[in-house]
Parts: structure tokens; sequence; C-alpha cells
């Protein structure tokens, strides 16, 4: 059996993308045979005994080791505490690596590394980390989610990263997590004098497109709007915002534990993915150009219509065949979708059966068979 040490800057647990990106890569890890380990750093400040395999819709536990995020250098911390614990104890026979400086450290103690990054190492520090990592024989591969992040790596580290070194694997879904639900959940938001469920799911930041939804909402009053997620500051100023506008047929449910959020897509008759031409993170910048985002596997997986904002790096996935593509600045297309398909559920049902099969493409085993090498570089 392979062991794998699995080192993540991740907090957990915590309402990032970033932490259900990785525990689902180690869920799949297990179920793909292998021994995982995880590191990463704890969530202090989330909510007091949460259930961490609930809150993450893990099924396939696996050990943990958590260090504390505090102080200047946690990030150094966390890697030496990692790979001192992986040549004391575990000795794995490869690292995954989703935290640059515990890649460097993991590399120069002589261990294979595969490296994940989802943007391209900026500012001070990073580039020189990366470089340094790059050049190490100890580098397997390096793992990104879309093709212009791919682009966008190789053209800033062209002179210490090749095009065979760089493979391109999109983001994926639990599908058992939606085939343990069934066919048609009721919505327990729908009123008896509406017609339809449009769901948005995801959090709250700016560029997710919220203001779209509520321009769409105050129009068709026969649907009912239900947004799923979002932390608890975001979803105040959301529901004042709805209140002032007077919007009767828009609920926030709040964050949900990721085992719950296939069943509110599921009682969905419509998925929105609005997504505007700048789309923040909780710690700033802009990801449009390259995002890869879990919601979108989800929504695929739920088999419902997806109504997604048409960006470029979304076309790697959704295409006229699985998605009704518009403009993210034209609330009216959006409405006409909609009425679409209040009118024609046969034209729906249509879209949404396409995706449930193209999900079945992007499950998160598919993607660690993927990402994994066949041979590991001997550890030294």
């Amino acid at each position: 059996m392979i062991r794998v040490a699995y080192l993540s800057g991740a907090t957990i647990p915590s309402m990032s993308a970033n932490s259900m990106h990785v525990m689902k890569m180690c869920q799949a890890m297990v179920q793909e045979g292998m021994d995982v380990r995880l590191f990463g750093f704890e969530g202090q400040d989330f909510q007091p005994n949460v259930d961490i395999w609930n809150h993450y819709g893990v099924s396939s536990p696996f050990p943990m080791e958590l260090v504390s995020p505090r102080g200047p250098a946690s990030h150094y911390r966390l890697a030496m505490r990692a790979v001192w614990s992986c040549k004391s104890d575990f000795q794995p026979h490869l690292v995954f690596a989703r935290h640059l400086p515990s890649a460097v450290i993991a590399a120069v103690a002589r261990y294979p590394v595969i490296f994940e990054t989802h943007h391209v190492p900026a500012g001070r520090l990073q580039p020189r980390l990366f470089r340094n990592l790059a050049r190490s024989v100890r580098l397997e591969r390096v793992i990104v989610i879309t093709s212009p992040l791919r682009t966008m790596l190789l053209e800033k580290f062209a002179d210490v990263v090749h095009d065979d070194a760089v493979l391109v694997a999109p983001d994926g879904v639990d599908l058992e997590q939606f085939d343990a639900i069934g066919d048609a959940p009721t919505c327990p938001y729908l009123l008896p004098d509406e017609r339809l469920v449009a769901t948005y799911a995801g959090h709250l930041y700016p560029g997710r497109g919220l203001e779209l939804v509520l321009a769409v909402a105050e129009q068709l009053p026969e649907v009912r709007f239900v947004i799923v997620g979002g932390r608890p500051e975001d979803v105040e100023i959301w529901r004042a915002r709805v209140h002032q506008a007077r919007l009767k047929n828009v609920t926030l449910t709040g964050f949900v534990p990721n085992a719950a959020v296939p069943r509110h897509l599921k009682s969905s008759d419509v998925l929105l993915m609005p997504y505007q031409t700048r789309v923040g993170l909780a710690s700033g910048g802009d990801t449009a150009g390259w995002m890869s985002p879990l919601k979108m596997f989800e929504y695929l997986a739920a088999g419902r219509l997806i109504l997604s904002s048409d960006l470029p790096v979304l076309r790697e996935i959704l295409s006229d065949a699985n998605a009704v593509l518009l403009p993210p600045d034209e609330p009216q297309a959006w409405v006409a979708a909609i009425r679409r398909a209040l009118d024609d559920p046969a034209w729906r049902q249509r879209l949404g059966e396409r995706a449930g099969r193209d999900a079945e493409q992007f499950t998160w085993r598919r993607r660690v068979q993927a990402c994994m090498v066949a041979e590991p570089s001997d550890v030294a």
C-alpha cells in the first residue's frame, strides 16, 4: 500500500473551498487504496465541536496532524512539523503538497513531491521558493486546475518548468453523495404559488453575481430563489439587501455542511452560477481567468439545468450541450432563460440529464488517478 503525506496549508475545519478540495482529495486517495496522512492548520476560530467528517461530507476518514496557525512563521512551522513527522513516524512513499514551503522542505528531505497550485506563485518570496522546487530532481510533477493557469505558470517560469511537467486536472465531485439522495427531493422553501426553484450555492464574495440574482428575482415572483452558503457576516449583509428590496421570493439558508449540499441542489429546478468578469476570494485577488469552481462540478452531478456566466475558462467544462451560457452583465438574458425553463420542462430536463452524465468524468477518484505518478522516485 502506497503511503502518501498530503501537505496542505488549508485551515481545517473552515468554510474555505481550499479546505474542501483537500479533504475530498484525501478521501479519494483512501478510496483508491492509499494510506494517507493530512497535515494542515487547525481551525481554532471555527464552530466548536464541529463534526469534521460531516462538515466536509467525507465518508472515508484518515488521520490528520494540525498545527496552530498563530505566529509569523506558522507556514514554516507547519512545513517542518510535517516533514519531521514523515521522517520519524509515517515514512511516506510520496508527498502530495498544496503548500509551497512544505513542498520545498519535503524535496530537500529527498521525498518525491507532487506539487499542486491554484495560482501562479507571486510576491517577493513565493517565486524564489517555486524556482527552488522546480529545479529539484525530487519534483515529480506540478498540478494545476485549468489550462489558462497552466499557460500563465509556464510563461512566468519558462526558465525552470517545461511543458511536460505541468498537468491540468480540473476539480471534482463526490458522486456518491448525490446518488444517495434519490431523484426528486422536495424544496422546503417553495410556496404553493411558486412554480420553480432556482438555487445559488457557494460563498457570497464580490464577483459571485448575487446582485444579478436579486435583479432577476425581482422580475420573477413565481420563482423561489434559494441562496445556500456564505459566512455569517456576508449572509446578514445580503439578508438586509433582500429585505430592503422587499423580495418575498428569496431565501438565504446561511452556511450548510457539505453533506447537506446535494439535497439542496437536487431539490432545485435551475442552478445559478452568475460569476462576474472579476471574481474575488476571501483573501482578495481576481480568479476569473483561471478558476475551476467546486460548485460547477456539484451542479453537474445534481443533474439540473445550469445557468452560468459565459466566461472562457468555464467553457473547459461547460458547453451549450450541458448548460446555458449567458452574459454576466445582462439580467434580462437570465430572466429569459428562467422563463424558458418554466415553459419548457423537456428542454430543462434534457440539459440537466446531460449535465449529470458529464459529471461522471470528474469524480475525485478519477482526479487522483490522473494526478498520481505510476512509480514515484525512491526515497533516499
